[in-house]
């Protein structure tokens, strides 16, 4: 007896969220059915996938307070919020105001097309950007476990078992940066005498250092003077 060969698929009505909608269901029995479904059924598929809007998936939303740039890129513009809609395509219902308490975010694509209807840079990089939202569920306390740091050099970061991570004094490298600025702006000749001291030892540093004493016309015996 000779099996039948059955493949498709299939259109389905599924209820979410009160209301009803199309969904697609694949069905492969029968001898030689998969071979069938390869060669006619994927082709199908992959047309229909291709004519629906990607990018539509609300796992990954840019919080609920973009709301504030969308207004003020709006005001910015000099548009209602009728006029926004028009241009991007998009419904504002929930983006002025308050919006729905329910609402937690926006998906990428419709902060995008913001962006690009009001020509604002900080909604399409907020948009296009690799930083991801998620809700804090809980915090557990684990307890208090030794940690071990090493200093990496040049950006002065350290790695904190296996994490790299800004080091907690960055404020003062910042002081140290601003004070270090006002002494070569006020006193250069000084400032530079004591880096030429500081780094002798580092070629590579010593005829930068020089370089620069001659882009602001410090001779040797200026800074030998002092």
């Amino acid at each position: 007896m000779r099996l039948g060969i059955q493949s498709g698929v299939h259109v389905k009505a599924f209820r979410y969220r009160g209301r009803s909608v199309l969904g697609y269901t694949v069905h492969l029995m029968g001898e030689g059915s998969v071979e069938t479904f390869r060669q006619h059924q994927v082709a199908l598929l992959r047309r229909r996938v291709e004519s629906t809007e990607r990018r539509r998936a609300s796992k990954d939303t840019i919080p609920a307070t973009v709301r504030a740039w969308v207004d003020a890129a709006r005001r910015a513009r000099g548009l209602t919020w009728r006029d926004l809609e028009r241009r991007s395509g998009v419904s504002t219902k929930e983006l002025y105001g308050r919006g729905s308490h329910k609402k937690q975010g926006f998906r990428r694509s419709t902060i995008e097309k913001l962006g690009e209807s009001l020509a604002c840079e900080r909604l399409k990089a907020t948009a296009t950007s690799d930083v991801f939202w998620d809700r804090v569920v809980a915090i557990e306390a684990r307890g208090v476990e030794e940690t071990f740091d090493l200093t990496v050099a040049v950006d002065h970061n350290f790695v904190a078992d296996g994490l790299v991570v800004h080091n907690s004094h960055s404020a003062a490298y910042a002081l140290i940066s601003f004070q270090t600025a006002y002494l070569k702006a006020h006193y250069r000749h000084e400032f530079m005498a004591g880096l030429l001291s500081l780094e002798m030892g580092e070629i590579d540093k010593t005829y930068k250092n020089i370089a620069e004493c001659r882009a602001h016309r410090i001779s040797s015996a200026s800074v030998s003077a002092r």
